[in-house]
């Protein structure tokens, strides 16, 4: 019968499924899988109060089937509860290297990277396998996450010059002084040789940052690999709306200071 109810929920008949256990838990209310499968069927459903209480039932029944301590981890982790870790060791201590709990770890794992936005988050996962007793999938899974943290670090130390902030920062600077204001030659000197040579640098940037994603793009699916390649993409799209701004501002002082060079050398001229 149970094998039926299993068939049925791996297939998503549910329905069906509920309503064949529900005949089956009456005549057998200490068959721990039963109650298992009804939690299961909860979960689906999205009832995750009742479906732990299912789990719960069952850890009652029989408090060594590893499965009882794994979908009660599962459903704690589902509801972001912290005390979900505890239950989940405890099923892999009894399950004796389970297949099935193997591949919810991986799944896990797997899920945690995906989701990823920090590297703290990448040192928490690792720390979370260090839990584990050493078996074939959790060094398997350590050493994934330790390769994607030592991408994360390798990413880390690429500098991205933000150009745009710096161009802002000589016009900043040559208007303190005064020599913006002062000197018509000198802002055109600006406008003609630093705006094609930051141009030129905030390209090179562009380039480095297609060359960093393309080196990396075997990890581009572990959110925080692509988040920190992201923050490198926003400063060079900063870079551009800075550099867009200085010129805007030089070109306006450069039309005031020609207007007023014109305006004093026709009174001058009179």
């Amino acid at each position: 019968m149970l094998d039926k109810i299993e068939s049925l929920i791996k297939s998503g008949k549910y329905k069906d499924a509920n309503e064949i256990l529900d005949e089956y838990i009456k005549k057998n209310p200490y068959d721990e899988n039963a109650w298992i499968y009804k939690g299961i069927i909860f979960e689906n459903a999205n009832l995750l109060d009742k479906a732990e209480e299912c789990f719960d039932k069952a850890l009652e029944i029989n408090p060594n089937n590893y499965k009882c301590w794994l979908y009660k981890a599962i459903n704690l982790r589902k509801r972001e509860l912290s005390n979900w870790l505890e239950f989940y060791i405890k099923s892999y201590q009894i399950s004796e290297d389970s297949k099935e709990i193997n591949e919810d770890l991986e799944n896990f794992v797997i899920e945690s990277l995906i989701n990823s936005r920090y590297k703290r988050e990448l040192e928490n996962l690792l720390n979370f396998l260090n839990y584990f007793e050493k078996t074939s999938i959790t060094k398997k899974l350590k050493n994934q996450v330790s390769e994607v943290i030592k991408k994360y670090q390798e990413i880390e130390k690429f500098s991205t010059a933000d150009i745009g902030r710096g161009f802002i920062g000589i016009l900043i600077i040559s208007i303190l002084t005064g020599a913006g204001l002062a000197l018509l030659p000198f802002f055109f000197f600006l406008i003609i040789i630093f705006s094609p040579l930051f141009y030129l640098l905030v390209k090179a940037e562009k380039k480095k940052i297609q060359n960093l994603e393309k080196k990396y793009e075997n990890y581009l699916w572990i959110g925080a690999i692509r988040e920190i390649i992201s923050e490198k993409w926003r400063i060079y799209e900063n870079s551009l709306d800075f550099m867009k701004l200085a010129l805007t501002i030089f070109f306006i002082i450069f039309i005031n200071n020609f207007n007023s060079f014109i305006y004093n050398n026709n009174c001058l001229g009179k």
